[in-house]
């Protein structure tokens, strides 16, 4: 307890003299402001994203994996781009979560003001992800976590509280003046701010990549990225961890709870401390994003191809590409590409040489499209 440079004064840090505790709780993401409980449809999962560092885009998945869609980085600005498939595009408009479809548009909105964003923000998501290795990375596979690791856009809610009424000064005279007034004296001691601090830096354990203020109906412009420590990025809007300037987040027992929205790694915890009350650690179960992680869809841009025709004799006029891909168990492949403005789905078992009656015609030709991976049911086949 002993001050350095000093022998004769000792320190004391300062603490609330009655019970309190800090609140960091999860709010459930299609119902707004409650809570999250063990019902699987109050999931604090507003959706998923999955950095994709060849072509510098973030790919956006709805809660349940399904893809909605990504943000390209092209000549210095960011471009929403529907996902392949869906012959009726879908616009940032169109995404259905509120809380999802806001940190969309705030990504694109944030790139179009400071044009080096939206490449920082990746590089960010990437640096932090390397200082994460949750306990329980090997419990949980997916497709997704195969091909990169998807992190989840959720929401939480974070105040202090106090066990009753505050503490009023007990001094005799205070009492005396107390009671000729319609209120008692508390010093404002409940105005006092305390900082908070979200993630724990190179805690492997702890999943929190950033994190953006929430307001009336907006997010803060600055991006807290906890875990993230490359001197690569400066920009004034993605606060990296700086030993010297630690980011927190102020918080008094007077004011109501600050939301934030957060990009995390859901297998991992995320922490929350303030130095006066014991460490909070909130993590998501399970069995709330084991299933999203098994449907998500990862879609690669395959061009040019040059492949062979082929034909059958069953269905000779039925589309068919000649491509050599791997096999992955659980897992099938299919081929989207367009056709006169319409998406035309070519499914696995008319791909390379699924079918044991296809024959090349010797044509060739230059396709373009995408290659999608991905996850088959347990009671269905590759080739049904």
């Amino acid at each position: 307890m002993t001050t350095p440079g000093s022998p004769y004064l000792i320190s004391l840090p300062p603490r609330l003299v009655q019970p309190a505790r800090l609140n960091f709780r999860w709010l459930s993401a299609i119902e707004g402001e409650p809570e999250m409980n063990s019902h699987p449809a109050t999931t604090p999962i507003c959706g998923w994203i999955l950095p994709n560092n060849l072509d510098n885009s973030l790919a956006i998945y709805d809660n349940q994996g399904k893809a909605l869609g990504s943000i390209y980085y092209v000549n210095q600005q960011a471009q929403w781009e529907a996902a392949p498939g869906d012959n009726l595009p879908l616009a940032i408009d169109d995404i259905k979560n509120t809380h999802l479809r806001r940190l969309v548009k705030h990504i694109v909105s944030n790139n179009n003001e400071n044009r080096t964003f939206l490449q920082d923000f990746i590089t960010a998501l990437d640096n932090g992800l390397e200082n994460i290795d949750p306990e329980n990375f090997a419990q949980h596979q997916g497709l997704a976590l195969l091909m990169g690791r998807p992190i989840a856009v959720v929401r939480a809610s974070l105040n202090l509280e106090l066990q009753g009424l505050p503490t009023l000064n007990q001094d005799w005279d205070v009492f005396w003046r107390d009671l000729r007034r319609n209120t008692r004296n508390t010093d404002d001691f409940e105005k006092v701010e305390i900082p908070v601090r979200l993630g724990e830096y190179q805690q492997l354990n702890d999943g929190l990549l950033g994190y953006w203020l929430e307001g009336k109906d907006s997010l803060s412009k600055e991006f807290y990225a906890p875990q993230s420590d490359i001197d690569g990025v400066n920009n004034s809007w993605i606060k990296l961890h700086n030993a010297n300037n630690a980011w927190h987040i102020d918080l008094n027992l007077a004011e109501s709870p600050q939301t934030v929205t957060m990009l995390i790694d859901p297998r991992g915890k995320v922490h929350a401390t303030s130095g006066i009350l014991p460490t909070k650690a909130i993590e998501i179960p399970p069995d709330q994003y084991k299933k999203s992680l098994e449907k998500i869809e990862i879609t690669f841009l395959s061009t040019p191809i040059l492949s062979d025709f082929l034909s059958t004799p069953i269905l000779p006029d039925s589309k068919k590409i000649n491509l050599s891909l791997p096999q992955e168990e659980g897992y099938q492949w299919s081929w989207l590409e367009k056709e006169k403005g319409e998406w035309s789905p070519i499914p696995a078992d008319r791909i390379g040489q699924a079918n044991p009656n296809a024959v090349f015609s010797g044509k060739q030709a230059i396709r373009e499209g995408w290659l999608k991976l991905s996850h088959t049911p347990k009671n269905q086949d590759a080739n049904d």
